[in-house]
């Protein structure tokens, strides 16, 4: 396998993908078919090349050929967020994919594919880049902010207004931390 800090991958044949500890240890797992795939997995025909992409480990549910091979890419979270330039929120989610057809994705798996199956010539570096890549790729289209959970910790919504409200009302002056604490009933380490 290529390895490097945040990741790795590795080839495999289909039937081998339960079995694998890549696929076990989580993070964000993408599975590639290396050549164009008539598989099925829970009922429907995949027939695009990027079969899975996702948090949690891989799916064993996935039928095809058995000598299928694949290309498993785990991705670490943080190393997911850093490429694509976003920082950790307790809302993110990590929406995955099924039978996607994103091209992009696939031809970045395919270079990674390359250096997998010529024994990381280029060295981890060259993979790492070429991860930090498709993680920004699949980061763009596939980590969301959730909207709909409420947050936990934070003001309370009258403690919030209170604190704007007088932020507002005093825009000609500066408004110190200590005086905003106080508004909100906190302690100054506590706002």
């Amino acid at each position: 396998p290529l390895c490097w800090p945040g990741g790795e991958a590795l080839l495999c044949r289909a039937d081998a993908l339960p079995d694998l500890p890549v696929v076990a240890n989580g993070g964000f797992v993408i599975v590639f078919a290396v050549r164009d795939a008539r598989c099925r997995w829970e009922g429907a025909t995949l027939t695009r090349r990027l079969i899975r992409a996702g948090p949690g480990p891989a799916p064993s549910a996935i039928a095809m050929p058995a000598g299928t091979e694949l290309l498993v890419v785990r991705l670490e979270p943080s190393f997911l967020l850093d490429a694509a330039g976003l920082a950790w929120h307790p809302n993110l989610i990590f929406r995955g994919i099924e039978d996607g057809g994103d091209d992009v994705a696939w031809l970045i798996g395919a270079a990674l594919r390359r250096e997998c199956s010529d024994g990381g010539v280029h060295g981890p570096d060259y993979a790492a880049r070429l991860a930090a890549v498709l993680a920004a790729r699949l980061a763009e289209r596939h980590v969301r902010l959730d909207t709909v959970r409420p947050l936990q910790g934070g003001l309370t919504g009258h403690r919030l207004r209170a604190c704007l409200d007088h932020i507002e009302r005093n825009l000609h002056r500066d408004v110190g931390l200590a005086e905003l604490a106080a508004l909100a009933g906190l302690s100054t380490t506590h706002f």
